[in-house]
């Protein structure tokens, strides 16, 4: 019987007249030429440190930079290399797990054992500097500090430093001064458990300090968050204590000499010797919060009257009080994901404008009238 689709065994002579014909094929070295390409290669562009390829048909060259990128691991290797085209190599890598996004691989760190040590960056010591990362956490608090991300050679260096609370999952975030021994704020925002953040911190002109999660401009969590000490834009931390004290430390990540480590994946880590301004940030994080993106939703109070929140939108432009329905179409999911709203979703208490009970009602009885409210993007 003959299977149609399926190719006849060959004869041993059409096999041996196959090997003889392959005999006589020149098969060419695929990598012909390391170095500058143009100059002995006349088929091949002129690429500094490039390689050509077959001839001179294919040229491998560095990955593209963004301007002020000063490092980038993809952690899609075994060594955590820098592909800024720096140099700035891992002295250790830290164990492969999984990465952010549908290809790749990220950095796993045990919170115990495992950590990352890049040598000292010089170009770190830079008034502006942008230090942006994904993170995955795996472990809840832990009663102590625990390091995310830290350039250090003593215990006091600080600059720049990103923990998590020893009873909380909000960031602390921290910088060494001459005029005090560490400087910084604690997040608003809480980083969830087994989810995606991106994370970003913005050192400006040796005088301002921002953070953002998720793409969202964050608010120092010590100043409160009642009417009119938070705006929904977020909030620059500034001082008066001194300049800013930069060391000549290696970067951690993961864990460091002198704190606990964290137990989490992360991914495309990235530091600039510049102020990424916010437009970027939001663009590298647009996935953070799903489809509605990072503008959609802002936090406009933890505890205030619908009035005061109404007050608080208008301060942002392109902003008003959410909707009832455009909190149930994904705000909330926002909400959470931000850890402005915890726990069972039963117990959450906000602010919801309510324009028609019939098509959109969130909550049963009275509520308090001071509550958290949030801002919706008006388009």
């Amino acid at each position: 019987m003959l299977l149609l689709g399926l190719p006849l065994a060959a004869s041993s002579g059409d096999v041996a007249a196959e090997a003889a014909s392959s005999a006589d094929i020149a098969v060419e070295d695929p990598v012909s030429l390391v170095g500058n390409t143009g100059t002995t290669l006349g088929t091949c562009q002129s690429y500094q440190g490039g390689v050509c390829a077959s001839g001179g048909f294919k040229i491998l060259v560095t990955d593209a930079t963004e301007p002020g990128l000063i490092a980038h691991y993809n952690f899609d290797d075994d060594r955590a290399t820098d592909s800024s085209g720096h140099g700035n190599h891992a002295q250790m890598a830290p164990m492969a797990g999984p990465g952010h996004g549908s290809s790749g691989a990220g950095a796993w760190f045990d919170g115990t054992n495992g950590l990352m040590e890049v040598p000292h960056i010089p170009a770190m010591s830079s008034p502006d500097l942008t230090v942006s990362f994904w993170m995955y956490l795996l472990e809840d608090s832990t009663n102590s500090y625990r390091t995310l991300l830290r350039k250090a050679k003593e215990p006091h260096d600080m600059t720049p430093a990103l923990m998590l609370l020893p009873n909380e999952r909000r960031l602390h975030i921290r910088l060494s001064t001459t005029g005090s021994a560490v400087i910084g704020f604690d997040s608003t925002a809480l980083i969830p458990l087994r989810r995606w953040t991106h994370v970003a911190y913005v050192l400006k002109g040796g005088a301002a300090l921002s953070l953002y999660v998720n793409g969202v401009k964050d608010c120092p969590h010590a100043r409160g968050l009642r009417h009119g000490e938070c705006p929904p834009g977020g909030a620059t931390y500034a001082w008066d204590e001194g300049d800013v004290r930069h060391n000549s430390g290696p970067l951690y990540v993961g864990a460091d000499p002198f704190m606990s480590g964290t137990a989490m994946f992360l991914d495309a880590l990235k530091i600039y010797a510049k102020a990424l301004p916010e437009r970027d940030i939001a663009v590298e994080a647009n996935d953070a919060l799903g489809p509605l993106g990072v503008s959609f939703l802002r936090l406009g109070c933890a505890n205030c009257t619908v009035s005061e929140l109404q007050a608080t939108c208008t301060e942002v432009d392109g902003y008003h009080p959410c909707l009832c329905q455009e909190l149930m179409a994904g705000g909330l999911l926002s909400a959470r994901a931000m850890g402005w709203v915890r726990g069972a979703s039963s117990k959450w208490e906000f602010h919801a404008d309510v324009q028609n009970p019939n098509t959109c009602h969130i909550v049963h009885g009275a509520q308090p009238a001071s509550q958290t409210g949030f801002c919706c993007r008006d388009s």
